[in-house]
């Protein structure tokens, strides 16, 4: 298990799209919480996953169509940052 952060794109017309992600990542996240800044949505959290090159799997299913970053604890680098 490995501990993942992550965030999504803060973006202006997604927020249902991210309270439906974020009602399914409460069941399994450590911390998880939707922000809003400026009329900027955006999910920010914590998960303890699997370690895989991809990040945690449940996450990479929830978040499937999100735009979103994720960092794990032992390799503070930030991955997927160009998708």
């Amino acid at each position: 298990m490995e501990l993942y952060s992550f965030f999504t794109i803060a973006k202006t017309d997604n927020k249902n799209e991210l309270q439906l992600a974020l009602d399914e990542l409460k069941e399994i996240c450590v911390f998880c919480e939707l922000v809003e800044k400026n009329g900027h949505y955006s999910i920010i959290g914590q998960i303890y996953g699997d370690d895989t090159n991809v990040g945690d799997l449940d996450l990479l299913v929830i978040l499937g169509g999100i735009e979103h970053v994720w960092f794990d604890a032992t390799c503070p680098s930030i991955n997927n940052l160009n998708k």
